[in-house]
C-alpha cells in the first residue's frame, strides 16, 4: 500500500521500530521510534512510541507557541505512564474476577476510539478473546442490541472515557448496557488533558490483556497463531 501510495505522488511517512524494515525503505520519509526490542509478537511499547511520535509531528506541524505548548504536555506523559503502571495490580484483580470473558466489545469515543481498536486488538492477541472495537456514537445505533442479547457470563463491554466532549455519549452507552445485564469493565478517564488520554488508556488495555491471558493460563508473549511478521501478496 506504501509503496503505491508513493508512485502515485503521495507524501509517505513510515513510523517503525525499525529504520531497517521493509516498511521504512518504501516510505520516502521515515520516523524511527527508537523504542528498542520488542520482546513480545504483540506490540505493546511500538504502539504508545508511535502515539508519542504523531503527537511530535502535531507539535511540529502546529509550530510557534502552540506546538511549543503541545511538546510541554509531551514531556509530561513519562510521568503519567508511571501513575498509569501505578494499577497494574488493581487491573490484575480485575481481570482476575472475570475470568470467564471470552467475547467482548472495547468502546471508546474521541482520543479514546483508536485506543479501544488497539486494546481489543491486544485482547485478540494475547488473551484469544473474541474482541471488536467500537464507536461510542456509533454503538448506540445498532450494535448495542447485539450486545443486550449477549449479555452472559462470558460477554463483557469494556469501555475506555476520556474527559472530552464524547464523555457524556460513552457514559450513555454504559448505562444502557449496565441496564440490559451486560457485565461492564470501565477504564479512565485519566487524569490528562484529552489530547494525551490515549497514553494511559493505552497501558490500561494492554495490561487488561495481559492479566487476562496470565489468569487463562496463556503466554501473552508467544500467543497461539500470531507472527510478528505477516507476509501478504
Amino acid at each position: 500500500v506504501l509503496r503505491q501510495a508513493r508512485r502515485s505522488g503521495a507524501l509517505t511517512l513510515a513510523l517503525t521500530n525499525d529504520a531497517s524494515s521493509p516498511l521504512a525503505a518504501a516510505a520516502r520519509h521515515t520516523l524511527p521510534l527508537h523504542a528498542g526490542p520488542e520482546r513480545s509478537v504483540a506490540a505493546t511499547k511500538t504502539f504508545t512510541a508511535q502515539l508519542a511520535g504523531l503527537y511530535l509531528l502535531a507539535a511540529g506541524w502546529q509550530g510557534g507557541r502552540g506546538g511549543e505548548e503541545l511538546l510541554a504536555k509531551l514531556r509530561e506523559v513519562p510521568e503519567e505512564l508511571v501513575d498509569a503502571l501505578g494499577l497494574d495490580e488493581d487491573i490484575a484483580a480485575r481481570m482476575g474476577h472475570n475470568l470467564a470473558l471470552e467475547r467482548c466489545v472495547v468502546i471508546g469515543r474521541g482520543f479514546a476510539y483508536p485506543v479501544a481498536l488497539e486494546t481489543a486488538l491486544k485482547l485478540k492477541e494475547a488473551a484469544g478473546a473474541f474482541a471488536e472495537g467500537a464507536s461510542a456514537a456509533d454503538f448506540l445505533h445498532g450494535p448495542i442490541g447485539m450486545a443486550k442479547r449477549q449479555a452472559g457470563k462470558s460477554f463483557r463491554a469494556i469501555l475506555l472515557l476520556s474527559r472530552g466532549p464524547g464523555l457524556p455519549t460513552t457514559r450513555r452507552v454504559a448505562r444502557r448496557l449496565r441496564d440490559a445485564g451486560v457485565p461492564l469493565l470501565e477504564f479512565g478517564p485519566p487524569p490528562v488533558p484529552d489530547e494525551l488520554s490515549p497514553f494511559p488508556l493505552a497501558v490500561w488495555g494492554q495490561l487488561a490483556a495481559y492479566h487476562l491471558a496470565l489468569a487463562k493460563k496463556r503466554d501473552p508473549d508467544q500467543p497461539e497463531g500470531l507472527r510478528k511478521v505477516t507476509k501478504t501478496k
